[in-house]
């Protein structure tokens, strides 16, 4: 491998595995905290695996709509990266060696309403399974099924999950942790089982944007300049969340309940960052008795910063219009404002009033998905957003009975207007 990728050492063990050592070793728990280098290295490692030792990767998400918009990008980047590229074919769900019969697939554990786990089990010669997202895996059998069917007689087979870690409750901890009495954020081998945990601080610093960096920092230094006792002694709420928010999200530490509350950590914000951001646009959500909802949206590597323009019901097209322009005129420039799907009639009225509006991607599971993409990196709501900020305190889960008699958690129907624009403003990214 080319000595200009930087590799945190947490990964050694890792790449070690890939090259043949550790043989008892037949699955890897990858967890981590954000800017932690989790997916970058381990798909990293997974090239090198099919590149150099013609390993059979099947790469995969619980629930996955289309791997040529996310995961194939990112994999390929990685081939690149290893000055591989030339040497593989891309298919629309696979990456095929020219040259042997190593490969990649990538497939979703489960579509909208159709269990998938006998496809990915009926792939022959697979000989990595890895799984990011892990936590989106309902069950312990269901990650299973598919585990089971790797089983190469050329190489070690070994199967991949990579996850911040949630809630204790969620399978991963009880079966890999507590039961054979792992600690969370061990490193090592234990039973058959590779634990990786990385933080931000191992990667060299020149890795993490300046911005995050010095966040990181300030926030490390008031995490070990007290305890959560000392703070809930005091009582100050907004310090206890800013502990809590360093242990659980920025080192990635196991929570020991489920909180109702979907968005449980998100900041406010005065002015908007000085960098570029790497994504910006509108969201909006229509509404006639609720209210139209119009959000802005700036996304970053490890940051999305949203800011409400728009909560009001009973407006014309033309009302609209006008608050989606005084944003490009605010800006000095055409932003596009993805808007709900379910209205291509507005949407085209929209447009022919001068504003740049395209219809926002749905579908099975595209809810809880775009929870888990605004749930994923840091949350950061403008100080005058006081709708957005009302429904992020009251956005929760409830749990519902089928008519099988079947327990589901669902996101409930209400306080989501905004948010509701915010998941829209990140659809087509």
């Amino acid at each position: 491998m080319s000595t200009e990728i930087k590799i945190p050492k947490v990964y050694k063990p890792l790449f070690e595995l890939i090259e043949g050592h550790h043989p008892t070793v037949d699955v890897v728990i990858v967890t981590g905290g954000r800017y932690s280098g989790k997916s970058f290295t381990v798909l990293l490692g997974l090239a090198h695996a099919v590149a150099q030792f013609q390993h059979r990767l099947l790469q995969a998400r619980y629930t996955m709509e289309s791997a040529g918009q996310s995961i194939i990008p990112a994999f390929k980047s990685k081939l690149n990266l290893l000055g591989y590229s030339d040497y593989y074919r891309i298919n629309k769900n696979t990456i095929e060696s020219k040259f042997n019969h190593s490969r990649v697939f990538f497939k979703g554990m489960k579509t909208g309403s159709n269990a998938q786990d006998s496809a990915l089990k009926s792939l022959d010669d697979v000989s990595i399974f890895c799984v990011e997202e892990a936590s989106e895996i309902p069950t312990f059998e269901a990650f299973d099924k598919v585990h089971l069917s790797v089983r190469p007689m050329d190489v070690q087979g070994f199967s991949v999950l990579i996850m911040n870690p949630t809630h204790s409750s969620h399978w991963v901890y009880p079966k890999f942790f507590s039961d054979k009495g792992v600690k969370a954020g061990f490193n090592g081998i234990f039973d058959g089982v590779m634990y990786i945990h990385s933080v931000w601080t191992d990667l060299d610093e020149d890795m993490i944007t300046p911005m995050h960096l010095r966040r990181y920092k300030a926030a490390k230094a008031f995490f070990e300049s007290t305890t959560l006792e000392e703070l809930e002694a005091v009582g100050d709420q907004k310090l206890i969340k800013k502990f809590i928010w360093y242990r659980d999200v920025v080192l990635g530490g196991w929570r020991d309940s489920i909180d109702n509350v979907i968005f449980e950590y998100w900041e406010e914000f005065n002015e908007w960052p000085d960098e570029e951001p790497i994504y910006h646009t509108l969201g909006l959500d229509f509404g006639f008795k609720d209210p139209n909802a119009l959000v802005e949206t700036k996304f970053y590597e490890d940051a999305i910063y949203v800011k409400e323009h728009l909560f009001k019901p009973d407006l014309k097209n033309s009302e609209i219009a006008d608050a989606i322009k005084k944003i490009y005129s605010d800006n000095g420039n055409e932003i596009y404002c993805i808007a709900d799907n379910a209205r291509p009639e507005i949407i085209r009225d929209l447009n022919e009033m001068g504003c740049a509006v395209v219809a926002c991607k749905k579908g099975a599971g595209s809810i809880k998905d775009g929870i888990a993409k605004i749930n994923s990196t840091n949350l950061f709501v403008h100080k005058d957003s006081n709708d957005l900020q009302n429904e992020l305190n009251n956005y929760h889960y409830v749990e519902r009975i089928n008519s099988k008699g079947e327990r589901k958690i669902e996101p409930v129907d209400s306080f989501n207007h905004l948010i509701d624009a915010l998941r829209y403003s990140l659809s087509l990214y």
